[in-house]
């Protein structure tokens, strides 16, 4: 909810074929900028997908047809990237 005008998101996790699947989709507007990083905030949807690809993984965003957002992580469960 800190990045988002959204009231409510979903969040799922799961493991699929030796991966960890992270979800979350929240209701909010699809259309609003990215905020630049800084040092108290992050770096956001950039700094996720470093760290998931830093461990063989990778994390896919975008607008939920209808309304919304969706964030997926997925990342190895085993033999990760050193």
């Amino acid at each position: 909810m800190k990045h988002s005008a959204a009231r409510q998101a979903a969040v799922s996790v799961t493991c699929e074929g030796g991966r960890l699947i992270v979800e979350v989709v929240d209701e909010g507007p699809s259309a609003r900028p990215p905020a630049a990083p800084d040092s108290e905030r992050g770096f956001g949807l950039i700094g996720m997908r470093e760290r998931a690809v830093a461990v063989g993984g990778g994390v896919r965003h975008g607008p939920v047809p209808g309304g919304g957002f969706r964030v997926r992580a997925e990342l190895p469960t085993e033999g990760a990237a050193s």
